[in-house]
């Protein structure tokens, strides 16, 4: 069997190596950079103080008035070309140099930085995932030492590399009776509503028509300040109503913050029209003449409800877009890429069938094969992911619109404040029980069961039978996985991504034609060898309802007494009582379980 451990690892790691190659991220975490510094120009964007309290070492200091216009009637405008050619060309910067810039507040000044030098054409630039807190948080070491440089001839190339354009004032005052063009007021929520005025401004308010999405919220920005996970992405401004269909402006005081949110809707979540409004309010404001709005966004009751149907297809509409965009490779960090890592799971997984069969007389391309592999992509994507972003979608929607606050306040534990491993444990655990118990009950109610059967008519175990279940079965799971996430708080991305993909791992080996248990950690994980009892056709007299039922952990199942591994089970029959007489084409089967099949007739 060490055979077997060896060849399931390399070809996981060859894939996953393989499939790194794809990704191109504006994004780097604290990690990469720290193990290939010296690829890389690192720049600090922050005041000078700022910067010589404390400071990647190694990193070299620009302040925002360095990017900036200052002159005229109000600064804060992107600076020219020359500008911005003698200031690299003063930090020995080649035009292709890697660059990584960093904040010290969750990467705004970053991102204008990041977007100001893609706009003239600069191609290598990331920002550090969390900025200059990610770094510390790595254990990365931090000093106030300055480092000082030589000078060389800087030149942008000819050729803009920015997918972000600039708006003007006229584009935006355009925009506001434009019904294909949607504002977005990335400030805080005193701004917008024209409580606070900030320095600068001539005047508090907003632009009318706008939709208030707080830059902050695309990070976890009163905890680790990292990027949100793509679903959380795509669910927060699915949300407020905003789809790929439409043309973006987004603005904020002067640019800057709005700069990270352009950033995330046209380089993360692939938008393909997004502008950024430079002279942002502070331009806006500067104008006498142009119309503002304060206060609250009231809106009547009848158009919240009108407002949630229009949500929820919102979020079908992005995440079919997102979807074509994972599989042409155009998503980015690579691994939020759903669609090829579902891909290469299977690939690794078959391929261990094909050399470990446990059934030795089970042919490679099983009875079924080609039906389970498309209910592979059918439930994982149509139904799985779309209805889970647009019930979060709607859920989020509600606690905002009813509550008056989001569905986080209700967070009976926040994972932030715990060391990763422990919240990596808790999360997993968490998600998995809940999983496990809406499972019994999916075998325990007549109704539900009907349901269930479409995932037990599987009469040859193999890997792509772990996905091959009634579309009506992600109803019942959704709400229950929601409730989990919105009880645990302060969960971050890179844990979503690792639990989640050591479930689809731990699902398709537990359905595979391979004989394992893991031996004494059979009692904690679920395994081949235990799960291919739960579609045992024959169960015992006091078992009627099953047994088994555990998604990745089969400790559940051990707790509550519903373990049952009598023999090998490598040569029981699977299924249920009439099963031949049970639907076997692709419609049958998505269209059963609401009235009585032939096999209970």
């Amino acid at each position: 069997m060490n055979r077997f451990y060896t060849l399931f690892f390399g070809l996981l790691l060859l894939s996953i190596n393989a499939f790194t190659q794809s990704a191109n991220s504006p994004f780097i975490s604290a990690d990469k950079l720290a193990d290939q510094f010296s690829d890389y120009v690192v720049l600090d964007i922050s005041k000078k103080e700022k910067f010589e309290e404390g400071s990647i070492i190694g990193a070299l200091n620009i302040t925002r008035d360095d990017i900036s216009k200052t002159d005229g009637a109000y600064g804060g405008l992107i600076a020219s070309r020359e500008k911005l050619e003698s200031l690299l060309s003063n930090l020995n910067i080649t035009a292709t140099d890697n660059i990584v810039v960093y904040d010290h507040k969750g990467g705004s000044d970053a991102a204008r930085l990041w977007w100001v030098l893609r706009y003239y054409g600069h191609e290598h630039i990331q920002l550090l995932n969390g900025g200059l807190k990610a770094w510390g948080n790595n254990n990365a070491s931090i000093d106030s030492i300055v480092t000082s440089v030589d000078s060389i001839a800087y030149t942008f190339p000819n050729q803009s590399n920015n997918t972000i354009e600039i708006a003007n004032l006229s584009e935006v005052k355009a925009a506001v009776d434009d019904p294909n063009v949607l504002l977005i007021d990335t400030r805080n929520q005193d701004e917008f509503e024209g409580v606070y005025q900030k320095d600068g401004a001539f005047k508090a308010g907003r632009i009318p028509g706008s939709i208030h999405i707080d830059w902050a919220a695309n990070i976890d920005y009163h905890g680790n300040q990292l990027l949100l996970e793509n679903d959380s992405l795509l669910s927060l401004y699915a949300s407020k109503g905003i789809t790929q269909d439409k043309e973006i402006i987004v603005y904020c005081h002067s640019g800057v913050r709005s700069s990270f949110t352009a950033l995330v809707l046209s380089e993360i979540l692939n938008f393909p029209t997004v502008s950024n409004y430079d002279g942002s309010w502070i331009e806006w404001s500067y104008n006498d003449e142009l119309a503002i709005d304060t206060g609250a966004v009231i809106v009547p009751v009848e158009e919240h409800i009108a407002s949630y149907g229009e949500v929820f297809w919102a979020g079908f509409g992005n995440f079919a877009s997102y979807t074509w965009n994972e599989i042409t490779f155009n998503v980015s960090p690579w691994y939020v890429n759903y669609f090829w890592l579902l891909v290469v799971l299977s690939l690794v997984v078959w391929l261990l069938e094909i050399a470990f069969p446990w059934r030795k007389n089970q042919p490679i391309i099983r009875k079924d094969f080609w039906i389970d592999a498309f209910f592979m992509f059918f439930n994982f994507y149509i139904f799985k992911l779309i209805i889970f972003m647009s019930f979060s979608d709607v859920t989020a929607k509600f606690f905002h619109d009813i509550i008056g606050g989001d569905s986080t306040s209700y967070s009976l534990l926040d994972l932030a404040s715990l060391p990763l491993w422990l919240q990596l444990i808790i999360f997993f655990i968490a998600t998995d029980f809940i999983q496990w118990f809406t499972h019994v009950l999916l075998h325990r109610f007549d109704f539900l069961w009907r349901f269930h059967k479409v995932h037990h008519s599987i009469e040859q175990m193999g890997f792509a039978g772990h996905l091959r279940y009634h579309w009506m079965e992600n109803v019942f799971y959704t709400p229950m996985k929601y409730i989990a996430v919105m009880l645990i708080g302060g969960f971050t991305p890179e844990m979503a991504y690792i639990v989640f993909y050591i479930s689809i791992a731990i699902g398709h080996l537990n359905h595979a034609n391979i004989g394992l248990d893991y031996g004494p950690f059979k009692y904690i994980l679920n395994n081949p060898k235990m799960h291919i009892w739960h579609h045992a056709k024959e169960l015992p007299e006091n078992r009627h309802y099953g047994v088994n039922f555990g998604i990745s952990l089969s400790i559940w199942d051990y707790i509550f007494r519903k373990n049952y591994v009598p023999s090998s089970g490598r040569d029981i029959e699977l299924g249920f009582d009439g099963i031949e007489r049970y639907p076997r084409g692709f419609f049958g089967l998505i269209f059963s379980g609401f009235k009585k099949t032939p096999d209970e007739k």
